[in-house]
């Protein structure tokens, strides 16, 4: 659980979220567990999690890639400074104001790639 269950790189910073949400996750399955008086539904966490954080896992990973390759880095910091619409939707996905799936889908990139 927590940020012991899943791993970001520092520069994203979402050590702490992942950490806040997957808690908020564990409680509410251990109360209906609870409330049920039986584990058996333990294993919705796994499922839970994996729903909520795949997205925004590709995304950092995807970022990650970018970060790391400064020609590439570069290419995109020049698209985004002339198309501040998609700076600040960037933005918005790393600090999880838009969901992260709406980084992956084509939409996203080819506005990206042809700005």
């Amino acid at each position: 659980m927590g940020d012991a269950a899943g791993f970001y790189d520092p520069f994203t910073g979402e050590g702490v979220t992942l950490a806040l949400r997957s808690a908020e996750l564990a409680a509410a399955v251990a109360d209906r567990c609870l409330r049920a008086g039986s584990f058996r539904g333990v294993g919705e966490y796994d499922r839970m999690r994996h729903a909520a954080t795949t997205h925004k896992f590709r995304f950092n990973r995807l970022l990650q890639v970018v970060v790391g390759r400064p020609w590439l880095a570069n290419a995109a910091a020049r698209r985004l400074a002339r198309r501040p619409d998609l700076a600040d939707r960037l933005v918005s996905i790393a600090g999880d104001f838009v969901p992260a799936r709406s980084a992956l889908g084509p939409g996203f990139l080819v506005d990206l790639l042809t700005s």
